[in-house]
């Protein structure tokens, strides 16, 4: 009888998946718009221009006051909403505004950092006067 020669077995080569590309996302710009919708609550509107496949960080920030141009003192906690590019919709808020003052004020701030840093907005609140 002739003895019969096997061949060696190899494993076959460990294949790794390629990583998964790291979402990325520049953000352009953000604006924001407020407007009073009752006797103590304001409505912000932010627009978010954003390039990418990882969601942005959107921080709003409330502030009541006197003065035109001054966003004042801060009311209340910051909002943190989430915005996904490619997302036609504006992000809306609304906020009941606990502190003193003729004009509520908000600012917008994305993560990352928009092109246009951040964006302010105030409006006079109706049937107010400053003495």
């Amino acid at each position: 009888m002739t003895p019969t020669v096997t061949a060696p077995t190899t494993p076959p080569p460990t294949t790794t998946p390629p990583p998964s590309p790291k979402p990325t996302v520049v953000v352009g710009a953000v604006s924001v718009t407020i407007r009073q919708t009752g006797s103590s609550v304001g409505q912000a509107t932010v627009s978010v221009e954003a390039k990418g496949t990882a969601p942005v960080t959107v921080v709003l920030e409330w502030f009541t006051g006197d003065v035109e141009g001054r966003l004042g003192k801060a009311d209340g906690a910051a909002d943190t909403l989430t915005y996904q590019p490619g997302s036609a919709a504006p992000l809306v808020k609304t906020h009941t505004f606990s502190g003193a003052g003729c004009y509520w004020g908000v600012r917008a701030t994305t993560k990352p950092a928009a092109g246009n840093g951040s964006s302010t907005s105030q409006v006079f609140i109706r049937r107010c006067t400053i003495s």
